[in-house]
């Protein structure tokens, strides 16, 4: 592996705990850096159409002293701030004109709005600079001495800070120079992933990780909120108090998805030395569908409905993002994350390297791709279940029986969604076997705790990776030994595991006689939480105890009776039989 740098530059984000007094302050320097952004474009703008004058930032930087005479208010901040605003301009215009050399869509500088321009930098720290960082409070030149939040220790040498407002406060990003790196250790594995929607990534040996869809579960919160917005008179006090609450509930997804990104980025770099992953257009892949005219004035169906859905799929799972995290997360821990073109992928043989376009066709039962290539490799595809029913002409009940029933190999990713492993010799013992599921409640009363019972059982069998053949549930006490159901389950000889919350929803006595039973037989129980099951069920089991009890010592009592009279009239028979 290269060598990788000692020290980086990091940035620490902070909240601040500004009072009343320094908020407004905050507010009036945000307010007016705005202001002079917008100025300073309509200047550029204006002189480039009107006189063909080319407006650059030393210009505009020098005429700040006579604009603080012009207008005071600006005496209150200081230079440095109003000249990284100016900075802040120079640099949009400097990438349209990169945008325009390179034939990419320009994207003209724009004016800022009250809710797009949120930040100001001061562009130096310490005693010559605007900001300085003593132990808990930060001292801001013309602004005061506001406290922070040093939640953790501050790391290099502090060179800038951002004062950001958010949602919820106003925070102080402080940028830090020559912060040493923290190496990890070495694994000697490398690995690649890709990316999707179902899954959020899969690596090459198999691992994959669930996509949270933060947004998507959101949604309909966010809508709620977006209605209160909407329902609102623009610009009043009730308005931006929903705006407010809103901008939170938006905020709250985007710290939930960054909080996925770093923890699945901080497990990649901790498993592998090298990952690699496709160098994705994001821009591209959530393009919106350009429009069809008809001819007569119309448009003709461009399928925009159904794309606007998968973009915000997409979005949604933060596939760039993740991508910058994973790479600052690699070089922060000495590793190495390598993007490759995306370009023929599926196309390049993994085992010569030469480049076939498919020829896919099925090899007696196990379907496997075969690639017509000088190598003649043979390569597994793998597909969801509702494709391998379209590929086999079957409907879809019908390939899920025979997944069920173990007659084709897969695993169930999530709750709903099944990848059939084609070509899969050697498949996982645990997902051979036709595994079982047994709920099981002692009253009527709890029949409703039955079915959460049962969807906890499947979302740890496809955890677990196991193919569910049944779920089985009853309602019986557990000291019942005559319930039908679980009867009918140990009967059942193609069942192989049988899976249980706890050793109590099986039987309340005798589990260890089932269990050896069991085992005897090339079969085994499976006890989720070995734990105790708690005193739910105690009372429908003590009912059952007691009458159970009165019942054996009734029918004792009527056995008794019935041996005495059997007993008698043998002796009946017996004296009557004797010989004279």
């Amino acid at each position: 592996m290269e060598q990788q740098r000692d020290s980086v530059r990091k940035t620490h984000k902070y909240k601040l705990m500004p009072t009343p007094t320094h908020e407004r302050a905050l507010e009036r320097v945000l307010w007016r850096c705005r202001e002079l952004y917008n100025a300073g474009l309509e200047e550029r703008k204006a002189a480039w159409e009107q006189c063909g004058i080319y407006v650059s930032f030393a210009m505009q930087s020098a005429q700040l002293p006579s604009i603080k005479g012009v207008r005071p208010e600006y005496r209150d901040i200081t230079a440095q701030v109003l000249q990284d605003v100016l900075h802040r301009l120079d640099r949009a215009f400097q990438a349209f004109f990169h945008r325009v050399k390179a034939g990419e869509q320009p994207g003209y500088p724009r004016f800022q709005g009250r809710s797009r321009y949120n930040s100001f930098t001061y562009p130096q720290v310490g005693d010559h600079g605007g900001a300085v960082l003593d132990g808990g409070i930060l001292s801001l030149s013309k602004i005061g001495r506001i406290p922070i939040r040093l939640h953790r220790p501050l790391q290099g040498t502090p060179k800038t800070v951002t004062i950001s407002k958010e949602a919820d406060g106003w925070y102080a990003c402080i940028s830090c120079a020559g912060v040493p790196t923290e190496p990890l250790p070495l694994t000697g594995r490398e690995t690649g992933i890709d990316v999707g929607l179902k899954v959020f990534l899969v690596t090459a040996d198999g691992k994959y990780r669930e996509n949270p869809r933060h947004h998507r579960t959101a949604e309909k919160r966010l809508k709620t909120a977006q209605r209160c917005v909407s329902r609102r008179k623009k610009g009043s006090k009730r308005w931006w108090k929903a705006v407010g609450l809103c901008a939170k509930k938006y905020q709250k997804v985007k710290r939930q998805r960054g909080d996925f990104h770093y923890k699945t980025a901080l497990h990649l770099v901790r498993e592998y030395d090298v990952i690699y992953l496709e160098d994705l257009q994001i821009r591209n892949l959530s393009r919106r569908p350009k429009a069809k005219l008809d001819g007569n004035g119309g448009y003709l169906h461009n399928g925009a409905a159904h794309k606007a859905g998968l973009n915000k799929s997409i979005n949604d799972a933060g596939w760039y993002a993740f991508r910058r995290i994973l790479t600052c997360k690699a070089e922060w821990a000495g590793k190495r994350v390598e993007a490759i073109a995306p370009a023929y992928t599926t196309q390049d043989c993994s085992g010569c390297g030469e480049r076939v376009y498919h020829n896919v066709r099925r090899k007696h039962s196990t379907f496997q791709r075969i690639i017509d290539n000088p190598c003649a490799i043979v390569q597994n595809k793998n597909m969801k279940l509702s494709d391998y029913a379209k590929q086999m002409g079957v409907r879809y009940e019908t390939a899920w029986r025979w997944f069920r029933d173990g007659k084709i190999q897969g695993r169930r990713i999530g709750p709903h969604t099944i990848i059939i492993t084609e070509g899969q010799e050697e498949p996982q013992p645990a997902a051979l076997q036709r595994v079982a599921i047994y709920a099981r409640v002692s009253s009527a009363e709890s029949k409703g705790n039955l079915d959460s019972q049962a969807e906890r059982l499947v979302a740890y069998c496809a955890a677990r990776g196991y193919q569910v053949a049944k779920v089985v549930k009853e309602v019986g006490s557990g000291i019942n030994d005559a319930r039908p159901k679980l009867l009918a389950l140990l009967a059942d000889q193609t069942v192989g595991l049988i899976v249980v919350e706890h050793n109590d929803r099986l039987t309340r006595y005798g589990f260890r006689y089932l269990d050896a039973l069991l085992k005897n037989q090339g079969r085994a129980i499976e006890v989720v939480n070995q734990a105790e099951n708690g005193t739910e069920d105690l009372l429908a089991d003590f009912t059952a105890i007691v009458y159970s009890f009165y019942a054996r010592l009734y029918g004792q009592y009527r056995a008794k009776q019935k041996t005495e009279a059997i007993v008698r009239e043998l002796e009946a028979k017996g004296e009557a039989d004797a010989p004279g």
